[in-house]
């Protein structure tokens, strides 16, 4: 920190969404365009890990994101949650959480159904927040593989949260 290395910029697949490993894997978020002539994307957006070696990125596992709206994706440290909407009748609402072992290859670790498709997520270490419309749904995800709701609900006035100014504790 006293010294930095000033290094020239690396190019990522998408907007970056998160590191882990110390910096050594980075996340993105984004399309995968296809090297045709037309360069045609066919409207899948994907998470992207990239091990990054201190000069470029190089990719490790990728994950397409559901189709259907709303999809969010947070990444915190190597967990990595992502809510999916339900696209027929005959299936859920989910918050699925995965993390990238070992072998380099995305593992789903749990499922949390949810009452309505979640629009954001955000963490506060262990607390892990869903919103849609004026709904909260609480998760503590101490372990991401066995998770525990904490608690839903919202007011009765139409608000909508921004959770980026929000603040929580898990067992608070």
């Amino acid at each position: 920190p006293r010294v930095p290395t000033i290094r020239r910029p690396v190019a990522l697949p998408g907007g970056r969404r998160g590191i882990s490993h110390g910096g050594a894997l980075v996340y993105t978020f984004g399309p995968h365009l296809k090297p045709d002539a037309n360069w045609s994307y066919d409207g899948t957006e994907w998470l992207d890990a990239g091990a990054y070696d201190g000069v470029d990125v190089h990719a490790v596992d990728s994950l397409p994101l559901p189709a259907p709206w709303p999809h969010p994706v947070l990444v915190d440290d190597g967990r990595v949650f992502l809510g999916r909407a339900a696209g027929t009748n005959t299936t859920s609402d989910v918050v699925e959480a995965w993390h990238l072992p070992k072998e380099g290859r995305f593992k789903q670790v749990s499922t949390m159904k949810v009452p309505w498709p979640v629009q954001d997520l955000r963490d506060y270490g262990d607390l892990l927040v869903g919103s849609a419309n004026n709904q909260l749904q609480l998760f503590d995800v101490t372990d991401p593989a066995a998770p525990v709701e904490t608690g839903t609900g919202g007011p009765s006035a139409c608000l909508w949260f921004d959770l980026r100014n929000a603040d929580g504790v898990l067992h608070r």
